[in-house]
């Protein structure tokens, strides 16, 4: 009789074979995983991989973010035998995500902490997408010498990397392989979404100003050049095409704005600055680029983090959360992903089998390398 996890495998992915075939020495099976990730098929497909190493599904943690979850996906994953948070869904209009998503973290962490025996695990590994759980570790967990983190977004990276670690971080999120080939990918999701957005709500922008000009925000620049009127708005200013301009000058001469930054770029005092019926659409992580907590608070229905809002006279889509993320089973299809899937097993894999000091660490060039190799072959 297959067990449950092989009658739900659907497919196998070639680059995490690969990862796999690269480390069969390696075994999972005294690691306990706290993770947050997004709750997509193709991350369930990855943690399929981290079974099939030895690592067993009651040792497996895991809670979502409420715009990059799919209910469908949480039961699969509950089915696997996986604890899975039920704040993985949770969402409050009237709340910043992040306000709310710290407390989610917190819990999940005070919870295990009391279920579980961190010292009965040769390592405790904590897989993140935003810095939220590795920093609070690093703040409740006393015994620290069996933990390692994985951190995957820059985000996450800008929060962690100015706190005193007490263990190793492997810092998946500036690998140039994560920048240099996850980025275009993501860039095409977005442009895909959005343009589906636009063509629903009948909009049709023709001047865009990018927010960050970065990996994201650059690959989607050239995306979207041939065809708009497209100005790149950065504060380094080898990355901008504005010098001393401040942002407040130039916001009211574009149709759309899209934020790509990973921090808050427009608050409550810039809405003024903002053209009639601009739409604001963000391309980073959480619902930090326009501060869109204080536009959600100026509607009077409740809504869910996916909905398109009007609000005044300005356009928030997708709730002010990423528009690569619309509540469907994949943001990207898993083949495109798996470069990312692969630098975060490889690296659940080398945080098993080396021993590193404390603090930031970088991924390995030599594996960097390889899963680049291995997927320009495929």
């Amino acid at each position: 009789m297959l067990s449950v996890i092989e009658f739900m495998k659907k497919k196998s992915l070639p680059l995490l074979d690969f990862v796999s075939s690269n480390y069969k020495d390696v075994k999972l099976d005294k690691v306990l995983l706290i993770a947050s990730q997004h709750i997509l098929e193709s991350q369930r497909l990855m943690f399929e991989y981290f079974i099939e190493k030895g690592l067993k599904p009651k040792n497996i943690f895991l809670i979502g973010k409420c715009y990059s979850t799919n209910r469908d996906v949480i039961k699969r994953f509950q089915k696997m035998g996986i604890y899975v948070s039920p704040k993985s869904e949770s969402f409050d209009q009237n709340l910043s995500f992040d306000e709310q998503f710290e407390g989610y973290t917190r819990e999940l962490l005070d919870y295990i902490n009391k279920v579980v025996n961190l010292k009965n695990y040769d390592r405790v590994i904590i897989l993140e997408d935003g810095g939220s759980l590795l920093s609070y570790a690093n703040r409740i967990l006393k015994d620290t010498r069996n933990i390692i983190g994985i951190e995957q977004t820059s985000a996450g990276y800008e929060k962690l990397k100015n706190i005193k670690l007490d263990f190793p971080v492997i810092n998946v999120a500036r690998s140039y392989a994560k920048l240099k080939v996850e980025s275009p990918i993501i860039a095409k999701t977005c442009i895909e979404r959005l343009k589906s957005s636009l063509s629903r709500l009948k909009l049709k922008p023709k001047s865009i100003l990018i927010i960050g000009a970065g990996a994201v925000g650059n690959a989607i620049y050239e995306e979207l050049n041939s065809n708009f009127l497209v100005k790149r708005y950065d504060l380094d200013s080898n990355l901008s095409d504005y010098k001393n301009e401040s942002l407040k000058a130039i916001l009211g001469e574009f149709d759309m704005i899209i934020g790509s930054t990973g921090k808050e770029i427009i608050d409550i005092s810039l809405y003024k600055y903002l053209k009639d019926d601009a739409i604001l659409v963000s391309v980073s992580s959480s619902d930090r680029e326009f501060s869109a907590v204080n536009l959600r608070k100026m509607i009077d229905k409740k809504i869910t983090c996916h909905d398109d809002l009007k609000v005044k006279s300005w356009y928030l889509l997708n709730g002010g959360f990423p528009i690569n993320f619309d509540g469907a089973e994949d943001s990207a299809s898993s083949e495109k992903i798996q470069i990312t899937l692969a630098l975060l097993f490889a690296s659940l894999c080398l945080a098993v089998k080396q021993n590193y000091r404390k603090g930031l660490i970088d991924l390995e060039k030599n594996t960097q390398n390889q899963i680049i190799d291995e997927f320009g072959k495929l």
